[in-house]
């Protein structure tokens, strides 16, 4: 084993490959070049949306093809098993893209190196949750051999301390590099104006890539540049706020349209506050009544309305997958007369980070299409069906509080095909004692072990001493 690696840190996921989350590097100096190295370049980077750069400085700079991943640094010494780390030291040992580059690094003949690199997928677009699921939750050994070391920077080399060079230098070292096919530099570009990065960009987006990185040299800044991922959609519901923001719509509900059909994309945020209040009091005259329940993260209800107006919406990228790698769904309502109604789940794409750009008063609800996304259209999966709900769990415990009573219940069900939350659990505090004598809280999920943990801990935490069942 590794003499700079913690070894009472590490976890076995597959024979050959362990694994461990943070503070598992054992090397002060290997600590203090990484998180030097952090400080200086990784954090350093600014990002931009555009889907046409026209304020970024260009003179002398490099550009490279952006992969999606975890950042990582690689780290091999002759003699030693290569192992990547990352900037909390957590460390994975036995990935095959390390293993393969520590053996063509050594047979070009070189004794060590400290490189810096992004962990991600082979697939032709990286996502991140995909990288971490694979390297902490492998379950064969196919899964490790589709991740790969784009290596982008180099720190140390032969003991040679390379990153005192400017950029520009320390690429033409990178490009010395042997590489295989799990570890490999990616294709730099010399840029010298505005238009040459335009057109570099365009290249990489049109292949299907997440974007590029920018070095400019005469400023030494660094971008990270993303397409902006751009929908229109008709407005189905919204989120009054509680306290001073009640009368406020703190968020809208959007969905694309097909006929009298609204398959929900996203649930934006209104950051403006003096949208809220003028939204909320136009939206609300036009609620109509749902056989669909839907809450927000604080368990707000999501009040639904006839779709009169447009909400135009950004995203830092988007998938169409769930996290198990299956097609991601979402509910489509159907608008008759006065009601939505529950039609099953669509097969849509997922937005990440979504954001309100602004409404729009130049487009009617109803242009709302899947036309904005060439070659899709409404995909039904599963059609709505009866209602029918079972309890879980309905309990209540009282206790008497300074002479006066109170009560603590707590009721849980389990949805079936009425396409709402499928777990559900309800709980009510009363004391008589108390300014606000009674509270009400409402949790959803789809995960009945998350049900499950959630009940137990609401008994542990709020039916302690003194407290007796009902």
């Amino acid at each position: 084993m590794n003499p700079f690696i913690k070894t009472a840190q590490l976890k076995t996921k597959l024979p050959g490959y362990q694994v461990a989350r943070s503070y598992a590097l054992n090397h002060q100096t290997l600590q203090h070049l990484a998180a030097r190295h952090y400080e200086k370049f990784l954090k350093a980077f600014r990002y931009k949306q555009a889907n046409v750069i026209t304020d970024i400085q260009v003179s002398r700079g490099i550009a490279a093809c952006k992969h999606d991943g975890i950042a990582g640094f690689f780290y091999w010494e002759k003699g030693q098993q290569p192992f990547i780390f990352h900037n909390t030291f957590g460390v994975e040992i036995g990935l095959p893209a390390a293993e393969e580059l520590a053996i063509a690094l050594e047979k070009a003949g070189h004794t060590s190196a400290l490189v810096v690199g992004e962990l991600s997928t082979i697939a032709s677009r990286s996502h991140s949750y995909d990288v971490i699921r694979a390297i902490n939750s492998p379950q064969k050994v196919e899964d490790l051999r589709n991740l790969q070391f784009v290596i982008f920077d180099v720190i140390l080399l032969d003991k040679k301390d390379i990153q005192t060079k400017d950029y520009a230098e320390r690429v033409k070292v990178l490009q010395t590099l042997p590489v295989t096919p799990l570890a490999f530099i990616p294709v730099f570009k010399e840029i010298s104006n505005l238009k040459d990065l335009n057109a570099f960009y365009k290249e990489q987006v049109d292949k299907g890539q997440e974007g590029i990185v920018y070095h400019e040299m005469t400023t030494q800044t660094a971008w990270k540049i993303k397409p902006l991922f751009n929908l229109d959609l008709a407005i189905v519901g919204y989120v009054e706020g509680t306290d001073e923001h009640t009368g406020q719509a703190v968020s809208i509900m959007g969905a694309l349209v097909k006929d009298s059909i609204y398959q929900l994309v996203a649930r934006v945020g209104v950051a403006d506050p003096a949208v809220r209040e003028p939204l909320f009091k136009e939206l609300s005259k036009n609620r109509v009544e749902s056989d669909y329940t839907e809450t927000d993260s604080d368990s707000r209800p999501i009040i639904w309305v006839k779709p009169t107006r447009v909400v135009e919406i950004n995203a830092e990228d988007v998938t169409w997958e769930d996290a198990r790698g299956g097609q991601w769904t979402n509910a489509a309502l159907k608008l008759d007369g006065a009601k939505l109604l529950y039609q099953g789940q669509g097969e849509i794409l997922k937005p990440f980070h979504p954001t309100m750009e602004r409404l729009r008063d130049d487009k009617a609800a109803a242009a709302c299409t899947f036309a904005q996304l060439p070659g899709t259209d409404l995909k039904l999966r599963k059609a709505a069906k009866d209602d029918v709900s079972t309890q879980i769990v309905r309990e209540v415990y009282t206790k008497t509080i300074k002479g006066k009573p109170a009560v603590k219940k707590i009721v849980a069900w389990e949805n079936q095909n009425n396409g709402g939350p499928k777990f559900v659990i309800h709980t009510v505090d009363f004391s008589a004692g108390r300014a606000d004598a009674l509270k009400e809280d409402t949790k959803v999920t789809n995960d009945r072990a998350e049900a499950d943990e959630f009940i137990k801990n609401w008994k542990t935490e709020e039916t302690g001493k003194g407290w007796v069942p009902a």
